[in-house]
């Protein structure tokens, strides 16, 4: 269920998955993430492992190997500005507009910790790195010498390769879920803690998610949902609830059903 306070939590327990009204849909569906690949990013410098190269064929095989067996999921975090400013990680302007899609897509808030747990077992052997992202203004660092040997470079250099990115770069206080040769699915089933659906959010796809919420079951109820506001120039959230269950009595035949079985869960109506 849906807690305010949750967004107010100052720790790093919470990350923010931005992504289009079609992709939640099918992420909702199986209640699972999708890694990408490297070659699918806006960065166009992802790939480049910023040291010396004793030999070009090295760093080809490198950027190859990473194409091919390393993939990522991305989030954003709680942040704090001037040192006491608290904004939940759900207040990214920029981000509503470049990844969910102008504001028609949504943030799914998950809870890292169920997060690691739940993909404990299927992560096992493999490796993966759950970390945040530095910023920095040059990322070259001439310490540091590649290897004939690609998967032991990466693993030896993961952090300088894959969570170091230019200072532009910095105000999507990114969180990075790593792998090599990992699943292609990261499961979030019971580690949402909830959705904000965005402003413009189309009416078709508001349908999709409430017959998706009266087929889930108690997976997502009415009060997983929130809906995003614009306030003073910051983004904020208010409760979507009412809007949802008002839905759910008219959508189909088995909405009273649903009601029921809420109502006999310990829902409010």
């Amino acid at each position: 269920m849906y807690r305010t306070d949750l967004i107010y939590e100052r720790d790093n327990n919470l990350l923010y998955h931005f992504t289009t009204a079609d992709s939640l849909l099918k992420i909702l569906s199986n209640m699972k993430l999708k890694f990408s690949t490297f070659d699918n990013l806006n960065d166009l410098n992802e790939t480049d492992i910023n040291c010396n190269s004793s030999d070009s064929s090295n760093y080809i095989r490198i950027k190859r190997y990473i194409q091919e067996h390393c993939k990522l999921i991305c989030f954003s975090k709680n942040y704090v500005l001037k040192k006491k400013i608290f904004e939940a990680g759900y207040n990214h302007p920029r981000m509503w507009a470049q990844y969910a899609d102008n504001n028609t897509g949504a943030c799914i808030v998950i809870d890292e910790k169920k997060l690691i747990e739940i993909n404990d077992k299927n992560l096992f052997g493999i490796f993966n790195k759950l970390e945040s992202v530095k910023y920095d203004h040059f990322l070259y660092n001439k310490t540091i010498k590649d290897n004939a040997d690609a998967r032991n470079f990466i693993e030896t250099y993961y952090q300088h390769i894959f969570f170091k990115k230019h200072i532009d770069w910095s105000q999507e206080r990114e969180k990075r879920f790593f792998s090599i040769d990992g699943p292609e699915y990261l499961s979030i089933k019971n580690c949402i803690e909830f959705v904000v659906l965005g402003r413009n959010f189309s009416q078709e796809k508001y349908f999709d998610i409430v017959k998706l919420i009266i087929m889930n079951r108690l997976e997502l109820t009415p009060n997983d949902f929130v809906k995003q506001i614009n306030s003073d120039g910051r983004i904020s959230v208010i409760e979507d609830a009412y809007d949802i269950y008002e839905t759910i009595k008219n959508i189909s035949f088995l909405s009273n059903e649903y009601v029921e079985f809420l109502k006999k869960n310990g829902y409010e109506i």
